[in-house]
C-alpha cells in the first residue's frame, strides 16, 4: 500500500502542475485580450489591433490615420479609444 507521505507528495505535485498550467493559460488569454502586440493567424499572417475597437485585422485590409491603425473607416473617424 502507498504510504501517507507518498500520497501527500503526489497530491501536492499534482496541484502544483495544475496551478502552473492555469497560470500559463490565464497569462496567454490576458495577453490576447489586452492586445497591443501583433498576433499571428494559423496561416502565419500578422494581425494588428484596431486603435478604436480593438478588433484584430490583417494590415492589408485596415487603414492608417495619424499614426494609428484602424479596422474600418468608421473607427478611423471616431478616433482612438480613450482608456
Amino acid at each position: 500500500m502507498i504510504s501517507l507521505t507518498l500520497k501527500f507528495l503526489l497530491l501536492t505535485f499534482g496541484f502544483y502542475l495544475l496551478i502552473r498550467l492555469a497560470k500559463r493559460a490565464l497569462r496567454r488569454w490576458l495577453q490576447g485580450l489586452l492586445g497591443g502586440e501583433p498576433q499571428k493567424t494559423s496561416l502565419g499572417a500578422e494581425l494588428l489591433p484596431c486603435s478604436h475597437c480593438g478588433a484584430f485585422v490583417d494590415p492589408k485590409l485596415g487603414l492608417h490615420k495619424k499614426g494609428k491603425f484602424y479596422c474600418s473607416q468608421d473607427c478611423a473617424q471616431q478616433g482612438p479609444a480613450v482608456p
